[in-house]
């Protein structure tokens, strides 16, 4: 509830999506159409697949994964408790969703 007396009207937030997803369907179709274009690199023919061990043998991969690992385990934890320090310190949830869609914004 938003104001403790009636539910929320949606509707903007509805319509808004809608244009974002009629906005996105030409790049989803051309970015489909060209993965499957047979002009992609493919393994030659004949060459055995390359195994995951070697990948993983490459300098610096292991560096690189932990690292990964430890971003993407902040940003969950982040999207998880951000909502509850807000409860917390009785911030709106309108004030939450700006924040983290700033925050999305920002780094996009």
């Amino acid at each position: 509830m938003v104001d403790g007396k009636s539910n929320p009207n949606t509707s903007v937030g509805l319509g808004a999506c809608a244009v974002l997803v009629v906005l996105g369907m030409p790049a989803y179709l051309v970015l489909r159409r060209c993965d499957r274009d047979p002009g992609h690199a493919r393994l030659a023919d004949g060459a055995p697949p390359q195994r995951i061990t070697n990948l993983l043998k490459t300098p610096q991969m292991w560096r690189s994964l932990t690292v990964s690992g430890v971003v993407l385990v902040s940003l969950d934890l982040m999207y998880a408790f951000v909502p509850v320090w807000a409860i917390e310190r009785d911030i709106s949830a309108t004030a939450v969703g700006v924040l983290l869609a700033l925050r999305a914004a920002v780094t996009a």
